[in-house]
């Protein structure tokens, strides 16, 4: 988690997601995918430093990355 070793810590982070179906796997109580457990494991360790927003965007509004 290079942030947190930086100190980025008591930040508002939001994280945009195009899809509804990768946020229900953040949720799940079983996951299946090692991307899915990585991506999960970061959360948890961001959270104990930081407010995490995760945000549904339609993936056509011109959000760069989306």
């Amino acid at each position: 988690m290079e942030n947190i070793k930086k100190s980025y810590t008591g930040r508002n982070i939001y994280i945009l997601f195009n899809s509804h179906a990768d946020i229900k796997a953040l949720h799940s109580y079983q996951i299946n995918f090692e991307l899915v457990w990585n991506f999960h494991h970061s959360l948890v360790e961001l959270v104990e430093h930081n407010m995490i927003h995760l945000v549904w965007v339609l993936g056509h509004m011109g959000i760069d990355g989306s």
